[in-house]
């Protein structure tokens, strides 16, 4: 009788320690099971990204997408500057379809926007046939401040599906880096939502500032098609060395900028073995002095403190007629 009381009772005793097994195995598989994340809306266009330059940066995070709110198309806006040219080229180069696309036949758009809109969105395409080997970019501002920089775009490039930010911006302004003489490059179904209660404004003061927006007390700097480097870094816009010696581009910032940053580099395609320089003087003290720059040059980033200045002056050794070097996403920071 004991016997059997004991085998019962050592039966029972292994079905519960069974069981808590199971629970123990079943708790922990939950606890590192990643969370379930809400379905993200799929865009029916190429992934964003080019075959043979850089994966684009979009500003806005893609959980933080435009939800609701009133669309206004960017052409039924009136603008200060070019005029939005619509086009028939609707299809892009991986045979993607838009409903409508405004090409880069003007350059410049600019909008008074008085802060109503929270987004700015479209898709940036190559249309089908295009052949050229140049490039273009597309430069999206607000107030002056950089709020986005497309990837650079050429015959090869898949479409790029942008979303920015531009709740709290007043003159809002889309340039391209080239007209479609040079490049065909399309902006579809471009629009804007208006804000809501819960958008928060752009903090401007931490977005950068195109040096070639400020004035020049000196030479003008011209900006370059010449977007890639020697390494195939793309970059989205720059501007190259016009001026020499005791020429210079000179500003009054007024210390009202914290730093300049940019990126000193050798074009592609350039072979010569002639050495150039970049020096950057503040009120008349050297604050820097860029190392010798020739066609087997790497790349040199350069982020220089300007705050307590107020006049700044970029000069160059030598010109582009004896070695063209650019300074690739020249930004200045407000304080």
């Amino acid at each position: 009788m004991k016997k059997t009381v004991a085998i019962i009772l050592t039966g029972a005793l292994a079905v519960l320690m069974g069981g808590c097994q199971f629970t123990q195995a079943e708790i922990g598989t939950t606890a590192t099971e990643p969370a379930t994340s809400a379905p993200v809306a799929q865009s029916t266009a190429a992934p964003a990204e080019t075959t043979n330059v850089p994966a684009e940066t979009t500003t806005a995070p893609p959980d933080t997408a435009p939800a609701g709110g009133k669309t206004v198309q960017l052409v039924d806006l009136t603008s200060i500057a070019d005029k939005p040219q619509t086009t028939e080229k609707l299809t892009d180069n991986y045979g993607n379809a838009y409903g409508s696309a405004i090409n880069n036949s003007s350059t410049h758009f600019e909008y008074l926007t008085d802060g109503k809109y929270a987004w700015l969105k479209g898709t940036i395409y190559i249309p089908q046939g295009q052949s050229s080997d140049n490039n273009c970019t597309l430069t999206v501002k607000g107030d002056g401040h950089v709020l986005y920089a497309s990837p650079v775009m050429v015959k090869t490039s898949r479409p790029v599906a942008i979303e920015v930010p531009v709740a709290g911006v007043n003159k809002l302004s889309l340039t391209w880096s080239g007209n479609n003489y040079h490049i065909g490059c399309c902006l579809a179904e471009a629009a804007l939502t208006e804000s809501g209660a819960a958008d928060t404004p752009v903090d401007l003061r931490s977005l950068p500032i195109e040096i070639t927006d400020l004035t020049s007390i000196q030479s003008k700097p011209e900006k370059t098609d010449r977007l890639i480097d020697t390494l195939d870094n793309a970059y989205a816009y720059a501007i190259y060395n016009t001026v020499r010696e005791k020429d210079c581009f000179e500003y009054l910032l007024d210390k009202k900028y914290s730093r300049i940053t940019g990126t000193l580099y050798i074009p592609k395609g350039k072979t010569s073995n002639n050495n150039v320089t970049m020096s950057i003087t503040a009120d008349g003290e050297s604050i820097y002095q860029s190392p010798a720059m020739s066609a087997t040059s790497q790349p040199v980033d350069f982020d220089v403190d300007v705050s307590k200045y107020n006049d700044v002056q970029i000069t160059f050794s030598d010109n582009h007629y004896t070695q063209f070097v650019c300074i690739g996403n020249a930004y200045l920071y407000e304080i």
